[in-house]
């Protein structure tokens, strides 16, 4: 494809010194000078027909040695190729436009017959690419647009995105960063699904490999650390933006692990009150069964109600448990550590942000009206920082005043009593955090304090999770804990009426 004919030293049957190969009929030629500007060394021919294999040239031949050379328009045998530009010894050399049968088509330089250098290049369908190439390979700095979106601008290796370069796909995807083989490999910045996912960091092959961080907002979640084959694996540090949780620890497969499975109530000195309360359980439910039927009353508040509630009230033991959980009717709940167990009853620290709701009630069975009713279980609820000293209420054990002062009141003189002092009622629940250290604190402030008026018996603690989770998965909400505690009397010399 070199030659306009058989012989590359035969011009349209004029031969040159030194090939007298035997040639086949003369064609229709026709041979003039070059023009003004074109080289002397050359003359100008046009091959009215095509020659015995097929081809056909027109334009600039050299006289010395009969193959193209300067300016030239040649039909391929095929004639699917034909190529309008510059020659150098018989070959493609300069610039020139080569034309393809589908109608695609490159137009730039041209080396030794290949295409090299600077150029463009279009597809039937609409693609192209504008940039370096190298013996017709996409080689070096270029920009490719697909006729589906796609468009690339950075290097290339042999038709391949290789070195550093930006893609943007047709889903909206777009990495900047760079590449090797066609594939996201070494540091980029990959931003996904309409920009609501994001990853700076290292890939291998197409994947996230390596230390990196990503933002998806999808799944409400942000994590930096380490990942392999594509998810979250190793150390790292995730965070649910909708809920605020924050694992800090180890990862597998693009999840939290060990995760938290239960709450646990530990003492200032780390020693857990969960033991010490199965304790109190038996005793819990028999103080829970302990019922005596209905009697009249003489007055709304009057002494034999309250003797009678009194009466069922069963006695407390003498000593604490030790790592028992006590609380003093009057006084603040001392300060509880508030943490987290995995499924190997371990303490997990890995996690925080986890939100909590405490609440404290008396369980009691009430009796009904009809003789064959069963008595109906109910839970008293009781207000932190509730600091009325009485309420007057016999139909209510959990509020009677252990004050022998306070006795006797009617419901309307225990309502004057608490509202000259316009006391607080205090609130049925408080809520909590789990902070960086993963654990929380309760207790130790004037929020936290227990009602004077109770009196002493079992009562429970309540702790359920508030956390407002999302459906990503990661993170799961924690079964409700609650354990017996005994509330007492003030103690001697506390002040509290």
């Amino acid at each position: 494809s070199s030659h306009f004919g058989s012989c590359s030293t035969f011009v349209a049957g004029f031969p040159a010194i030194g090939c007298f190969k035997p040639q086949p009929p003369p064609m229709a030629t026709v041979v003039s000078p070059v023009a003004a500007h074109e080289s002397p060394h050359t003359i100008r021919i046009a091959q009215l027909e095509a020659n015995h294999i097929g081809s056909r040239y027109e334009g600039q031949v050299s006289i010395a040695t009969g193959q193209r050379q300067g300016q030239g328009r040649y039909t391929y045998p095929n004639a699917f190729f034909t190529y309008d530009g510059q020659w150098q010894a018989g070959k493609k050399h300069g610039q020139g436009l080569l034309l393809f049968g589908d109608g695609g088509q490159y137009e730039g330089a041209f080396q030794q017959g290949e295409i090299t250098g600077d150029g463009s290049q279009t597809w039937p369908d609409g693609s192209s690419y504008v940039g370096k190439f190298f013996e017709g390979h996409k080689h070096g700095q270029g920009v490719y647009r697909h006729e589906d979106g796609t468009h690339y601008i950075g290097e290339w290796d042999y038709n391949r995105r290789s070195g550093n370069g930006e893609l943007m796909l047709p889903n909206g995807d777009h990495y900047s960063g760079s590449f090797l083989m066609h594939k996201y490999h070494g540091h980029g910045t990959l931003t996904q699904y309409e920009g609501q996912r994001r990853y700076v960091g290292t890939f291998e092959s197409g994947v996230f490999e390596g230390e990196g961080t990503v933002r998806d907002d999808r799944q409400h979640l942000a994590f930096a650390g380490q990942f392999r084959g594509g998810k979250m694996e190793g150390r790292g540090r995730g965070e649910d933006l909708r809920s605020g949780i924050i694992h800090d620890g180890r990862w597998s497969a693009d999840c939290p692990v060990p995760k938290p499975v239960a709450w646990d109530l530990l003492s200032e000195e780390h020693v857990s009150y969960l033991i010490a309360a199965e304790l109190l359980r038996t005793e819990a439910r028999n103080q829970l069964h302990a019922v005596a039927p209905p009697e009249p009353t003489e007055k709304k508040g009057g002494k034999k109600a309250q003797a009678k509630a009194a009466a069922s009230v069963p006695a407390e033991s003498p000593e604490p448990v030790e790592s028992q959980l006590q609380l003093f009717a009057g006084s603040e709940m001392p300060r509880v550590l508030v943490k987290l167990v995995n499924s190997q009853n371990e303490r997990s620290v890995e996690e925080s942000g986890r939100r909590f709701r405490v609440s404290m009630y008396l369980e009691k069975r009430v009796p009904q009206t009809g003789e064959l009713e069963e008595p109906e279980s109910q839970r008293l609820p009781v207000n932190f920082g509730d600091k009325r000293q009485s309420l007057g209420d016999p139909r209510d054990n959990s509020v009677l005043s252990p004050n022998p002062d306070a006795a006797g009141l009617t419901d309307q003189e225990s309502e004057n009593e608490n509202d000259k002092e316009d006391v607080s009622l205090g609130q049925e629940s408080l809520d909590g955090m789990i902070g960086p250290a993963g654990e929380g604190v309760i207790g130790g402030t004037q929020e936290w304090l227990i009602p004077a008026h109770l009196q002493p018996s079992i009562y429970w603690i309540k702790i359920e999770d508030v956390t407002d989770l999302n459906d990503n998965g990661l993170w799961h909400p924690l079964g409700t804990l609650e354990i017996p505690v005994r509330v007492r009397a003030a103690p001697q010399g506390s002040g509290i009426k």
